[in-house]
């Protein structure tokens, strides 16, 4: 399994590791990542229709993740400090009545995208690949089909481009493993020494990666 997590090459009781927990802990999150709510109409972001499953999704992400920032906790930080007047005269404050300068850090320039900040406990790209499920799911639940979620990020974008590389690694050395086999068979037009010819290629490869699985290296861009 492809994982960029460089952590898991050492012990758990090692410095490293108990400094990173205490980085986790101190800071809300090993990693961050950006969910892109995107509604696909102009100032959407700010409708109140769209305000409950907007709700029910960054409730579901601060359930399963360490922490998130949005629109939605900007309301309710707003709600509990600065008395703005309700339409509904139960205190709530509609989206659209947030100051623009605080809006801008959340939306786009037409306001049919919002932006979530989440911190995040998981390291590397295998963790990453279980928060982009985590979210894929959430948003599937509680959005209609008109609204699209996709996740950003500089770690999040660094984990996806490693793995992309290691796959395409190991497609090359597929590739090499059969321009072996022609080459050989068209030399010596012989299945048996065809096979052995592969074989012999094959061998150390297979040794390398049970090694690593054996042992816990992850595979990943830094150790292919």
């Amino acid at each position: 399994e492809l994982n960029t997590d460089f952590l898991d090459f050492f012990d758990d009781h090692s410095r490293i590791v108990e400094h990173a927990e205490e980085y986790e802990k101190d800071f809300g999150g090993f990693t961050t990542f950006s969910v892109i709510v995107e509604t696909h109409q102009r100032n959407g972001a700010l409708s109140e229709a769209l305000l409950p499953p907007l709700t029910r999704f960054t409730h579901s992400l601060n359930q399963e993740f360490a922490s998130t920032l949005s629109l939605i906790d900007l309301r309710r930080e707003l709600e509990r400090n600065l008395p703005l007047p309700s339409p509904g005269g139960d205190g709530s404050i509609l989206l659209s009545q947030l100051p623009l300068p605080l809006l801008t850090r959340f939306v786009d320039h037409d306001r049919s995208r919002t932006l979530i900040r989440v911190h995040s406990s998981s390291r590397g790209s295998k963790g990453m690949r279980k928060d982009a499920e985590a979210v894929t799911r959430i948003a599937q639940e509680v959005f209609p089909s008109n609204v699209h979620v996709s996740l950003s990020g500089e770690q999040f974008l660094i984990g996806h481009f490693a793995d992309q590389v290691t796959r395409q690694l190991l497609q090359g050395l597929g590739l090499l493993l059969g321009a072996v086999a022609i080459i050989f068979s068209i030399r010596f037009r012989s299945l048996p020494i065809t096979l052995i010819g592969v074989l012999v290629n094959l061998f150390p490869i297979l040794a390398t990666l049970g090694f690593m699985g054996w042992t816990g290296i992850p595979l990943g861009f830094g150790t292919f």
